[in-house]
């Protein structure tokens, strides 16, 4: 299945989210980053941390101007807080 139609799979952009996040907390261990970015890739991201299906992300699609933390660890990833709009 595609993100959009002739576009890359919903698979396919699951894995350069999740390789690029790894990157960066592999680049930043033991420090507190910040990512900015759209919902896709946050759900993609969540959705890899829970096991669900790449083409499934909707359940995780924060909304606009939430707050999402991960916590990366070396034994994996946790979801801290998902779609918190507190801030607003």
């Amino acid at each position: 299945m595609e993100c959009r139609p002739g576009g890359e799979t919903y698979r396919y952009f699951r894995r350069l989210v999740v390789r690029a996040v790894y990157r960066i907390a592999a680049h930043h261990a033991a420090q507190r980053v910040l990512i900015f970015t759209h919902a896709g890739v946050i759900s993609q991201i969540l959705g890899s941390i829970t096991g669900q299906s790449a083409a499934r992300w909707e359940s995780l699609r924060p909304r606009n101007c939430s707050i999402t933390e991960v916590l990366w660890t070396v034994d994996g990833a946790s979801i801290e807080c998902f779609n918190d709009r507190q801030h607003l």
